[in-house]
């Protein structure tokens, strides 16, 4: 037997899902929902048991680490509690082993990079098998290419062997029961023109199901800018949170050397603010001669201290296979990064893997007698691309793949270069794929980042023009945009109707994405939308549509073709509720902000070198 699985079963987890299913069986039951037992009914089986520890359970509680690369460990082996924040009140909640979190409404747990969200919500599922109140679901929302949740749910459950006989009202009453949690990972790693179709599958798991759901996501995906939903912040590590996290990963005499380092350098603590950036101190500590002083240096170090490790480690048996040079590598390993991103691939199989390998050895001008020996050489050396089951590869930590996409960018001509930045700008306000990317090309690429995207397009989004303009301009901008943007409502009762969604004004303007264009991750900016959300708040009567330009379509989030919803024209609603000034002056001052802290002295710098690069110098020859 697999010895963590054999881990798993001895911790007593075996005996915890023994202990829910009866536990489960004996409790009351939703009147209605009472057929659905026959699905938790099977659990009985201990050979349906044993399957979804085998299979799911262990599954969700096995993973693999910067400092153990080369083989899996579980969860409790380097689990710290960390922190999440409820955004709703600011309550924190420590995630430790007593942690179980409800709420009648969809959680989402809200990270950055390597800020341990997967890791969280594997210990709440890890934490429900053990308290035993309900069944939890740890289902991997990248995993969900064809089909919905539901069906992936069903794959799931007949996987471990439970029949469900086809009827899908089973699955429906069972979702309805409160006898089930439903824990989706990675909501940011689906594809982005995929993301509204399973965030409608999310609400309604919770609002026609009322279901349990919990989410990870980093900041600012369409999932976080959703009322129906609570969000809950990971919080940065404190200097007690470093250390611990050190401490679980580390030996006594490593504790205590790098402890002190963290102790006794302020810069290097106000860095470590994510659990895999201590993993990566941890793992290349020995082999840096300067530690990094920021999140990018992390990052620009690892591949290389990975790669030559073996260099100068005489114990170390696995030799290259690959005749690259590092530099090589290096480069093809970031090249298969970015044409793995650019089509939003974030694991792989065989087949797939050397596709992309063959495709960056390609771009290099290696030969492709090469592909197979450099895989073998980033899997098994660096271990920065890793084998997760059969057939499966997945990076590290898709931070990886963001790093080193951005470092192939940053080395490409300058006309390739200037392709991408100009195709990533046109979609800044509606894709959010290259967020992370531009974030590093802030830094590793930073005169060519500012010029096209800090510069040229604040330019290209007419702000400069509003910046520069009085309040006629911006509210003429004001009525142009939102022409075709549009606010719904739909009918509560004969003769009223209810707003029901606005379309983001603030987005039409590019106002979140103005955080990305100066290196920092893209913000929720509200400033626009909020008069007309506040206005919004009430019911009114049909007939008060007529002081509005508006359209009736059809309700396609409704089963019944008959439901129809109206949509006014927010210009028109802007113009009837007295908001254009209110709008205008809210419109100029977040842009004046911008084009006086950061557009302006930067158009003036790029003058002082220009002026300085142009001198003219007398020249004599030497005789």
């Amino acid at each position: 037997m697999d010895p963590l699985l054999t881990q798993i079963i001895v911790s007593g987890t075996g005996e915890a899902v023994k202990v829910m299913t009866d536990k489960l069986l004996s409790s009351k039951w939703v009147k209605g929902t009472e057929n659905s037992m026959e699905i938790i009914e099977q659990f009985e089986d201990p050979e349906i048991r044993s399957r979804y520890i085998e299979k799911h359970v262990s599954n969700a509680l096995r993973m693999r680490t910067l400092h153990q690369r080369e083989h899996d460990i579980l969860l409790d082996d380097i689990y710290y509690p960390l922190t999440i924040k409820n955004i709703a009140n600011d309550d924190n909640i420590i995630i430790n082993d007593d942690c179980i979190i409800s709420h009648s409404r969809i959680l989402n747990i809200v990270g950055i990079a390597g800020q341990g969200k997967s890791t969280i919500l594997r210990k709440l599922f890890q934490n429900e098998i053990k308290f035993g109140n309900r069944i939890p679901f740890f289902l991997e929302l990248r995993r969900i290419e064809n089909g919905s949740i539901l069906d992936f749910l069903k794959i799931t459950l007949e996987s471990l062997g439970v029949d469900i006989k086809c009827e899908d009202y089973l699955i429906e009453l069972l979702l309805q029961s409160g006898k089930i949690i439903i824990m989706l990972d990675g909501f940011d790693e689906i594809k982005a023109n995929a993301r509204l179709e399973i965030l409608s599958q999310i609400k309604e798991l919770n609002v026609r199901y009322n279901c349990p759901v919990i989410v990870t996501s980093r900041p600012e995906t369409e999932i976080c800018r959703e009322t129906s939903i609570n969000n809950l912040l990971v919080q940065e590590l404190d200097e007690q949170s470093q250390l611990g996290i050190l401490q679980v990963i580390s030996n006594q005499t490593e504790y205590d050397e790098i402890s002190s380092v963290i102790s006794n350098n302020a810069q290097l603590k106000g860095t470590l603010k994510t659990p895999i950036l201590i993993n990566l101190l941890y793992v290349c500590y020995p082999y840096w001669d300067e530690l990094p002083s920021n999140i990018v240096e992390f990052y620009n170090k690892l591949f290389i201290t990975l790669y030559l490790k073996h260099d100068r480690m005489k114990s170390w048996a696995r030799e290259r296979k690959s005749t690259l040079s590092t530099d090589d590598s290096l480069w093809c390993f970031s090249a298969l990064c970015y044409f793995a991103m650019r089509e939003e691939v974030f694991e792989f199989d065989t087949r797939t893997l050397t596709k992309y390998a063959r495709k960056a050895l390609k771009a290099a001008s290696i030969p492709s007698k090469e592909c197979e020996p450099f895989i073998d050489d980033i899997v098994n050396i660096t271990c920065l691309i890793q084998q997760d089951g059969l057939d499966r590869y997945v990076f590290l930590h898709k931070s990886v793949q963001e790093y080193h996409a951005a470092y192939i960018i940053s080395n490409l001509p300058q006309t390739i270069k200037l392709q991408f930045y100009e195709s990533v700008a046109a979609n800044l306000s509606s894709d959010d794929k290259y967020d992370n990317v531009l974030q590093f090309l802030h830094y590793i690429d930073r005169n060519v980042f500012q010029d096209q995207i800090t510069i040229k397009h604040f330019e290209e989004l007419g702000l400069v023009d509003i910046a520069q303009g009085d309040m006629q301009t911006a509210c003429e901008m004001i009525l142009m945009k939102t022409r075709n943007l549009y606010i719904y409502a739909n009918k509560s009762d004969k003769e009223k109707l209810s707003w029901a969604e606005c379309e983001v004004v603030s987005q039409a303007f590019g106002l979140d994405v103005l955080s990305i264009m100066n290196g920092k991750q893209r913000l929720l900016d509200d400033t626009l939308d909020y008069p007309i959300l506040n206005t919004a708040n009430e019911d009114f009567t049909i007939s008060e549509l007529e002081k509005y330009d508006y359209a009736i379509t059809q309700n396609i989030f409704s089963k019944n073709t008959s439901d129809k919803k109206y949509k006014i024209s927010i210009a028109s609603f802007i113009k009837e509720n007295n908001l254009l000034l209110e709008m205008a002056d809210r419109l100029r001052k977040a842009v004046e902000d911008y084009y006086h802290s950061v557009y302006t002295p930067l158009i003036k710098e790029r003058k002082r070198k220009a002026n300085a690069l142009h001198k003219e110098f007398e020249i004599t020859r030497d005789i």
